[in-house]
């Protein structure tokens, strides 16, 4: 009886995991079918929204009857038309594994150019980012899915008609009042004032380079030394600086040659870091892959611990200024603390405050693309609110969430750490010995900041930073 019964137990269990498995396969594929007809599902519902769609202004209305001339264009098959829908994204291979980036093909719509007897219309693509979370498809993001409509469409009226088909569907368009970001369409650019200002500095500052390298070079050739002034703007005399190889055997005494082959390992450390940084921000197939590589050996020797080299640099720039300082203090017992704060505010800011009026005046009219836009308006967004702390190196604790120009917070750093040090080694240099307690003290204190930081933040050096 006992075996009985437990072959009527074994029995009952695999009918259950029949009947759960019939019920749990079909709804996979029909998830997997529902994405598959997205793009004709889309094109027949844009094809018909003309016929009921209220429009509420004449540009929504030249919409709609551009999008019924492209409907009976394409049942016709008109090239145009067809070339239209064929630029769409058509559903990737993959998207189960990450692959969630199916754009279309941007030049392709952007060339699109029709014109009728009654119109003309030219292409606009457009991105809609598609939530698949809500018809149950386990990914890692949200599908970003390229269309190309008539250019008279305004962003805001693709962003409700492309909505009500995928309401109409279960699926949730994330980024539908924020549509205006992710559609490019062939407009006539004026430029604002700022970049009118930079192009007219820039042009001026270069047009005085290649005025002072023609007199460097007149001087060079008349084989008579040029002035110092002209020098000091030569593209020839920086330029034959900057390429110059010194041997060993000519360096100047007290110079640390070991310093410059640490310097080289570690910039190339942090390039590879910031190229696996950068690759988290580009559409790739193989997320779940690119996350394991994070976890391996080697992406953790040179991914997460890139950020270690930047250290390394913070500790030879310490170590080159305290040389400097305590041998200045040794020759002539005193420092000149403006001359020093002084000499580092004019090496910097100047090239610095170049670098963010370029941002500022090109960053937007200088490229195009589907996802350049939302990172020119990231960054002009951050440098029109925050140029001021960057250019008072205090932006690492005044809109720290919002940097200009992020990697510029080493700079922010680098100038605190170079003001407040004349006082230290003034302190060292005075004391000696008796000294070293209290940048023992010190350095536990910033250690203890850092530690209490990381703990209130959540395991993050900043709020803002992802988990």
């Amino acid at each position: 009886m006992a075996h009985r019964a437990r072959g009527g137990r074994a029995l009952l269990v695999a009918f259950s995991v029949t009947i759960l498995c019939g019920a749990v396969v079909p709804s996979a594929d029909a998830q997997l079918q529902q994405l598959n007809q997205i793009p004709t599902g889309l094109l027949e519902h844009l094809k018909q929204v003309s016929q009921y769609w209220n429009a509420t202004s004449a540009t929504d209305h030249a919409c709609l009857n551009q999008l019924d001339v492209f409907a009976r264009s394409f049942d016709a098959g008109e090239p145009w038309a067809l070339s239209m829908f064929d630029s769409w994204g058509k559903n990737p291979s993959g998207i189960l594994f990450g692959n969630v980036f199916e754009f279309g093909n941007f030049d392709q719509c952007r060339r699109i150019s029709h014109q009728g007897s009654l119109t003309s219309i030219g292409g606009q693509h457009c991105t809609l980012y598609i939530d698949l979370s809500r018809i149950g498809v386990p990914v890692p993001a949200p599908l970003q899915y390229g269309v190309c409509v008539p250019d008279t469409c305004e962003p805001a009226l693709v962003a409700q008609l492309t909505q009500a088909y995928f309401a109409a569907n279960q699926m949730f368009v994330g980024n539908g009042p924020i549509l205006e970001k992710f559609c490019y369409r062939d407009e006539d650019r004026s430029f604002p004032a700022v970049t009118i200002v930079a192009i007219v500095l820039f042009s001026v500052y270069g047009a005085f380079l290649l005025l002072a390298t023609v007199v460097d070079l007149f001087f060079f050739y008349q084989k008579r030394e040029a002035p110092s002034h002209v020098k000091r703007f030569s593209l020839y005399t920086n330029l034959g600086h900057v390429f110059r190889i010194v041997p060993r055997s000519v360096g100047k005494d007290g110079v640390l040659e070991c310093v410059n082959g640490i310097r080289a390992l570690s910039m190339l450390w942090i390039i590879v870091n910031h190229v696996h940084d950068s690759a988290y921000g580009i559409p790739t197939f193989n997320i779940p892959v690119r996350q394991e590589y994070a976890e391996s050996y080697f992406g953790v020797l040179f991914h997460r611990l890139g950020g270690k080299a930047v250290d390394i640099f913070l500790m030879l720039s310490g170590m080159l200024v305290a040389l400097k300082m305590l041998r200045e203090l040794e020759r002539t017992k005193r420092l000149n603390v403006w001359e020093l704060w002084l000499h580092r505010i004019v090496r910097l800011t100047p090239a610095y405050a170049a670098l963010i009026m370029f941002g500022i005046a090109f960053v937007d009219v200088v490229g195009e693309g589907i996802l350049y836009k939302l990172v020119a308006e990231e960054l002009l967004t951050a440098c029109h609110k925050s140029w001021w702390s960057a250019l008072l190196y205090v932006q690492n604790y005044v809109h720290y969430e919002s940097m200009c120009f992020v990697h510029t917070w080493y700079l922010s750093v680098d100038m605190q750490l170079y003001i407040v040090s004349p006082l230290l080694m003034y302190l060292l240099w005075r004391y000696g010995k008796r000294f070293i307690p209290v940048i023992v003290l010190l350095a536990m204190l910033s250690i203890s900041c850092v530690f209490a930081t990381f703990m209130v933040n959540e395991y993050r050096l900043n709020r803002s930073a992802p988990r």
